[in-house]
């Protein structure tokens, strides 16, 4: 899988919280989701279903039942992220969200 696979890093942090060892994630992200087949070209074989904000929403919310309830807290680097989507996830799931202008020594946003 290439690109920024965000509900693929969701769903194995959420493996090791099923252990009673993870209370909070902390996603780190230079940019939207979007995930490609290893070996496709760009722009060509996208998985629309992995690259989905509602839909990687839809499956965080499954994936954090009450039960589980782990908090997700986003930070998104740079300006190409998709703010809207990192602060609907963080907010759902108890956390913040932070905008740090990369390189330019900007205190963080919300």
């Amino acid at each position: 899988v290439l690109g920024t696979d965000i509900i693929g890093a969701l769903e194995e942090a959420f493996e090791y919280g099923k252990y009673g060892k993870v209370d909070t994630i902390i996603l780190l992200t230079d940019g939207a989701p979007y995930t490609m087949v290893k070996g496709d070209k760009p722009n060509r074989s996208r998985d629309p279903v992995r690259s989905d904000p509602k839909v990687i929403l839809d499956a965080v919310a499954k994936l954090n039942s009450k039960k589980k309830r782990i908090t997700i807290h986003t930070i998104a680097l740079g300006a190409n992220c998709k703010a809207d989507f990192l602060k609907e996830l963080a907010q759902a799931n108890g956390g913040t969200f932070r905008q740090v202008d990369a390189g330019s020594g900007e205190e963080p946003r919300e």
